[in-house]
């Protein structure tokens, strides 16, 4: 009687069919976003930037990395019902396709910039009430060497609904914040609908949408908008912890659902994918870090023209820094025309 041949494990053909079989299980997955918009990207307000990166003032001579993304992060605020509308909130998001690192730089809005096309300085955020965001982009990129192809646009008071979807956000308040933060409620009692609920402590606590938006329009606090936008970083770094460490995919779809009709981009449906297909490859090293500009020990702060202006002290020194910041960077050398548009400024105060 002749005994039977044990089957060999074959450790290579068992690879190569699970290989194939995740492999299926993506493109179906991929298929599905697309097709049956899964995300809803469907929903997003689609805005372009139909120009060349030459119109668009990308740094041609500097050294950027292939694996970093910057995308501009621009909060407009409707409140005041004035016939142009300012941004208010200028942040660049940089994020690194293999490691997930992301570094959010706010601008400051009182900034003194020189705004191309228009051809003479101003503040930053005069660039936007002009030109929308094609200008915006362009003239960070023309005054700190930069090479911004994409934005995303959302009204301020949408952060309440980003907010309540994930269920609120958990934020430490100081004690000199909690009756500013009601007084914007109050204020925004005028402006929006619902019932307010007013803080009645400090320390940590979980804030609602509606006061998560109070928060971040608190100025008479601190160092004015210095602090204003150091808060609207600590809430966007909140919201990024909240959804990587307790969403599960479900509740992640769903988030993103509710978020993509608030928002105007100019990034296309591959795009988001492949950054979301990136952050779940690379999620264990994902980390968040802030900045400002301009930096603390790098802007002089002038009070003329009858209003409060920040000048880059020096602007070559700001780009330097943010350089270093974003690429790592440490020998990085300002353009010709950053440097005559720094002395330029270094003439203003």
């Amino acid at each position: 009687m002749k005994k039977k041949k044990k089957k060999r494990f074959a450790p290579l053909r068992f690879l190569l069919k699970t290989i194939i079989i995740l492999a299926v299980i993506c493109v179906v997955a991929v298929v599905c976003v697309i097709s049956f918009d899964v995300l809803g990207l469907k929903s997003i307000q689609t805005g372009t930037l139909p120009y060349t990166d030459d119109e668009l003032y990308v740094a041609s001579g500097a050294t950027f990395s292939e694996n970093v993304v910057n995308i501009l992060l621009i909060g407009v605020d409707y409140r005041d019902f004035e016939p142009t509308v300012r941004s208010d909130t200028m942040i660049v998001l940089s994020y690194d396709k293999t490691t997930a690192h992301t570094s959010l730089t706010s601008f400051m809005r009182d900034t003194c910039v020189y705004i191309p096309d228009l051809g003479y300085y101003d503040k930053l955020n005069a660039a936007y009430a002009y030109g929308d965001e094609a200008l915006l982009v362009k003239t960070l990129n023309y005054n700190f060497d930069l090479n911004i192809k994409h934005y995303v646009t959302v009204d301020f008071s949408a952060m309440e609904q980003v907010v309540d979807a994930l269920g609120g956000v958990t934020m430490d308040i100081a004690e000199e914040e909690v009756d500013e933060i009601n007084r914007c409620l109050r204020e925004q009692a005028n402006l929006l609908s619902g019932e307010e609920q007013y803080l009645t402590s400090a320390g940590l606590q979980t804030l609602t949408g509606r006061q998560a938006l109070g928060y971040c329009r608190v100025r008479n606090v601190g160092n004015s908008d210095w602090d204003r936008t150091s808060r609207q970083r600590k809430l966007l770094s909140a919201i990024a912890r909240e959804v990587t460490t307790d969403l599960n995919p479900i509740k992640m779809v769903k988030l993103i659902r509710q978020v993509m009709p608030l928002t105007e981009t100019n990034m296309d449906s591959d795009m988001i994918v492949e950054l979301a297909k990136s952050y779940l490859s690379n999620k264990s090293t994902f980390f968040v870090e802030d900045f400002r500009i301009p930096f603390d020990d790098y802007v002089v702060d002038a009070y003329e023209f009858g209003g409060s202006y920040l000048y880059p002290d020096t602007l070559e020194d700001n780009v330097i820094k943010l350089h270093q910041n974003i690429y790592g960077i440490d020998t990085y050398e300002p353009s010709e025309k950053v440097q005559a548009i720094s002395n330029e400024i270094y003439w203003m105060y």
